[in-house]
């Protein structure tokens, strides 16, 4: 495990809060036969990306495995299932991540800390009667997709969001949805580390709210070493500043494929999306009496997505490439 390490220029900062020699990261599909598809192998890194601004930083958090790629963010739920495996909800996706039976206790310790700092994290590794597999056995997802499903699901919707396959997916994406839908979410991930880089993220493009998010399974609060990531107000990544312009993108690829007779279909979709509320995080009035525990978070308005959404395309073309 390396220590914390970060590089710096004029606009904004990465630091790698963690990192580790091997892990394996599978991710659980929403087809018919409940695929688990093995996707990368290798180095896993959790790196923190600040962009610091005259009044406040923002700040989103990216889970690293080779070219692949995913967010990390407050309200988005990160369950321990074992020693070393975890699961990642994301909305259309249930991602799982392994680590070998050498990482140490401490190296797991250390994670988690960064989970709960960063993440919605909740520890049911030592749950009544344990689980039926450990997490170091052959077909380990598989066997425990049927327990996996239900606690991410509950914890999605506890956070606003719906849980299971995307409504989005085109119609010929049905077969691979979930990996078409996690090359997105990589090729979103990465472009916006990169205009977070270059200070391309302007107060034009972003909603910036109170917001707090339920409270987690762990009683105490952890911090990490090496937490001075900016100025006074911090602005945390909403989990919607990844997957609304993943749906754009969705929604993009539907209307285009599909023909007359789905069109009022989409029509309901893309209203119900329209008239979606902040669920992903629970905003509050400004007159809220209970401020205590509240976060800041961003979001995309309309003219951020309308201005990430070309870049995103061609960053969705080179994503595809390069995990072929």
């Amino acid at each position: 495990m390396s220590s914390s390490s970060s590089c710096t220029n004029s606009r904004g900062n990465i630091r790698e809060l963690f990192s580790f020699h091997c892990a394996a990261v599978t991710l659980m599909d929403y087809d018919e036969e409940r695929t688990a598809r093995f996707i990368r192998v290798g180095e896993f890194a959790v790196n923190l990306l600040v962009q610091a601004t005259q009044h406040y930083s923002i700040l989103m958090c990216a889970c690293v495995l080779g070219e692949l790629q995913w967010p990390l963010a407050k309200n988005a739920p990160v369950i321990r299932i074992g020693l070393r495996a975890f699961v990642f909800a994301v909305p259309g996706l249930l991602y799982g991540l392994q680590f070998p039976p050498s990482c140490s206790a401490h190296v797991m310790d250390t994670l988690e800390r960064v989970f709960l700092k960063f993440g919605h994290y909740e520890d049911t590794s030592h749950v009544s009667g344990g689980y039926p597999s450990q997490d170091h056995e052959p077909q380990f997802w598989q066997r425990m997709r049927l327990i996996i499903e239900p606690l991410a699901h509950s914890a999605l919707s506890k956070l606003g969001h719906v849980p299971g396959r995307s409504p989005w997916t085109a119609a010929h994406d049905v077969e691979h949805s979930g990996l078409v839908r996690a090359l997105r979410v990589s090729a979103t991930t990465k472009m916006i580390s990169r205009d977070i880089i270059s200070g391309s993220v302007k107060a034009i493009h972003i909603n910036i709210h109170e917001a707090k998010t339920p409270t987690t399974c762990k009683s105490e609060e952890h911090e990490i070493v090496d937490n001075n990531i900016g100025d006074d107000r911090t602005i945390y990544a909403s989990m919607n500043v990844f997957t609304d312009l993943v749906d754009a993108m969705e929604i993009a690829w539907m209307v285009a494929s599909s023909d007359d007779h789905h069109s009022s279909d989409q029509h309901l979709l893309l209203k119900k999306k329209k008239s979606d509320d902040n669920g992903h995080l629970v905003f509050v009035d400004d007159d809220d009496d209970q401020k205590e525990g509240l976060i800041s978070a961003w979001k995309w308005n309309k003219q951020g997505i309308i201005a990430f959404m070309k870049e995103l395309k061609s960053a969705e073309e080179v994503e595809e490439k390069r995990l072929e």
